[in-house]
């Protein structure tokens, strides 16, 4: 009996996902997310801002007044300078972003990889395997 199609591409996509979970970046990541966990001022002043932007949208949507909703959103944005002034969420975003620009590198990497191959949306708008003037994409039909 053979294997299903694209069975031994998921197995590698999954060896890849194991790499990565394992890699330096998520480490740093987790130990980030740990320390800001156990941060009691960080989740006090997380749990501040939780509330205060709850209470923000109930006010937007309610159509409050213009003074009350800018009195709540300075609260919302003087809790945030004041997570950003302490160094593990400094530490902890960074590790995040780290860890979201890794996983869009490698999924721009195969798209673009196989867009070269096949015709494919790569972006928005973009086509790879041709133009779309040419309609060389496969049929799009951005100009």
């Amino acid at each position: 009996m053979s294997e299903p199609v694209g069975s031994a591409i998921l197995t590698r996509a999954r060896a890849l996902a194991e790499w990565i979970a394992d890699s330096e970046e998520v480490e740093r990541y987790r130990q980030s997310k740990e320390k800001i966990e156990q941060h009691p001022e960080v989740q006090e002043l997380l749990q501040s801002l939780q509330r205060r932007q709850r209470r923000l949208a109930v006010l937007r949507m309610r159509g409050a007044p213009r003074e009350e909703i800018e009195e709540v959103q300075r609260a919302v944005d003087e809790i945030e300078e004041r997570l950003a002034a302490i160094p593990v969420v400094g530490e902890y975003r960074a590790a995040r972003e780290e860890i979201s620009n890794l996983l869009q590198g490698i999924a721009q990497v195969i798209a673009h990889t196989v867009s070269s191959r096949i015709p494919v949306e790569v972006e928005p708008g973009e086509c790879g395997g041709g133009t779309c003037g040419s309609r060389g994409c496969g049929g799009c039909t951005n100009r």
